[in-house]
């Protein structure tokens, strides 16, 4: 090849070269413009397993949706600030049921208790437990139990900030309602309603 024909096909080259740098940083979206996760999810190939058991009473839909929350574990008043965040969770799931939540105990149908905790697990993981129960209300006292879900959870994270907000989603379709037998869902770690239950 002769000199000439040489330049000709290195300065061609680099115009090539040149030209796909170009059209890479046309196409390809840069870091700030994707979407990022909620710090809060797990990765994409990760799955929270949920064991949800639900039992109601057979007339539980005509109690009432409204709703007064208290917390149902020991020492922990209703104001506490690491129970108000995970009742604020459990309103969430329970709106998508249609339950709607109330301030004065007069004004509730039924009275909702939420109870969590941890327990050691099999290895290095932790148990997460989690019980939602609701009583009828009459004039502001308590009645009979109408219904209660359970909700059972073994896992490596014992942060509650992240694994209530996946068992209440796994719960969310079974508040009210009887399961009939122990059910177990997967969760994924981007699940996109989390979004919801965390808002």
């Amino acid at each position: 090849m002769s000199e000439r024909n040489r330049a000709t096909a290195a300065a061609l080259f680099a115009v090539l070269i040149a030209v796909a740098y170009l059209l890479s940083c046309a196409t390809a979206p840069s870091p700030a413009a994707s979407p990022k996760a909620d710090p809060r999810m797990f990765r994409s190939d990760e799955w929270v397993i949920t064991t949800v058991n639900s039992f109601a009473a057979p007339d539980a839909d005509s109690k009432g949706k409204a709703y007064y929350l208290g917390s149902a574990v020991q020492n922990v008043e209703d104001n506490d600030l690491e129970f108000l965040e995970y009742a604020r969770m459990l309103e969430n799931g329970l709106s998508l049921k249609g339950y709607v939540r109330v301030y004065d105990k007069n004004d509730a149908d039924i009275l909702v208790s939420l109870g969590y905790g941890i327990t050691a697990g099999e290895g290095t993981k932790v148990r997460i437990l989690m019980l939602v129960t609701a009583d009828g209300l009459k004039n502001g006292e308590t009645q009979s139990q109408i219904w209660k879900t359970s909700a059972i959870c073994d896992d490596y994270s014992s942060d509650l900030r992240r694994m209530l907000a996946y068992m209440v989603l796994a719960c969310a379709d079974y508040f009210g309602t009887n399961t009939g037998m122990k059910k177990t869902f997967m969760i994924n770690g981007q699940d996109p309603r989390l979004l919801d239950i965390w808002k």
